[in-house]
């Protein structure tokens, strides 16, 4: 809600101190009104935002219920932290830009690192529909944000200075980087992703353990355990089990024969109970 967006909000800038390092991430909605007085405005949707097709070219409906793009560098200047970072995967979210490129910024990590900064990274330009992949489960944005940062032998995708031997550190410059790079190959360049900073410093990502493995296949189970005769219930994860489904009531004979009768299994040697 966008109550409690800003709660949070206020809540991390009381606490922060002045060693810390924010990321601020979103992922859902986003809308751009045209404003009677000074162009446009893009804001950010809340799950409980209540807003007819006419509210959405009201300005002042939006206003109300959703969250400005341009409130996201206000409320950064109310903490302490030394570095803040906006990731922001929403349709266009563009029009939170404005500032310098982080791309200017020299590479120079142990002078960079103390330096204060404010950064916003968008999925798109201003007017830019943010997509979905449905293979992967995420919008583009994301699913190459992961992939930039995801350890994978050693190192990760966008880490790339020096160009002979990465460091194992990504800075927001490398990330920008691979960003505009991987997204519009991604969608097909519907979407072009925006990044400016205020400050001199720099926000680092340094991987701290290497990719976890890859999780067995679960062959599906055969289609006759899915029978309208045969009932599952959903069991919830628990301290070292994963979530699973189970019968509801015991398999009777007659399901059992048309379980081995689909998956070629052979029947216990027993009475032809029907």
């Amino acid at each position: 809600t966008k109550g409690a967006i800003v709660d949070a909000f206020t809540d991390m800038a009381d606490k922060a101190q002045r060693n810390d390092r924010v990321i601020f991430y979103f992922s859902g909605h986003g809308h751009t009104v045209d404003l009677p007085r000074e162009g446009q405005r893009g804001y950010l949707v809340p799950g409980n935002a209540k807003l007819t097709r006419e509210d959405l070219e009201r300005p002042a409906r939006v206003e109300q219920q959703c969250v400005p793009m341009t409130a996201l560098r206000s409320l950064a200047k109310t903490t302490a932290a030394r570095h803040v970072l906006f990731l922001v995967d929403a349709c266009y979210s563009g029009l939170a830009i404005s500032g310098k490129s982080a791309v200017d910024i020299p590479y120079h990590l142990k002078t960079i690192a103390v330096r204060p900064m404010t950064g916003i990274v968008t999925a798109g330009r201003a007017g830019e529909v943010a997509y979905e992949d449905p293979d992967v489960g995420h919008g583009y944005f994301t699913q190459k944000l992961l992939d930039g940062l995801r350890p994978i032998k050693g190192t990760v995708l966008a880490d790339s200075v020096p160009k002979d031997k990465p460091d194992g550190i990504v800075t927001l410059k490398e990330l920008v980087s691979y960003l505009v790079t991987a997204v519009p190959e991604a969608s097909q360049g519907k979407q072009n992703p925006q990044e400016a900073q205020e400050g001199e410093g720099q926000f680092l990502f340094i991987p701290t353990e290497p990719a976890p493995p890859t999780p067995p296949v679960t062959p599906p189970r055969p289609s006759v355990a899915r029978s309208s005769d045969y009932e599952f219930v959903p069991v919830p994860a628990g301290n070292g089990v994963a979530a699973f489904e189970i019968g509801k009531y015991e398999v009777t004979v007659a399901q059992f024969r048309k379980f081995c009768d689909a998956t070629g299994h052979k029947m216990p040697d027993q009475p032809d109970y029907a």
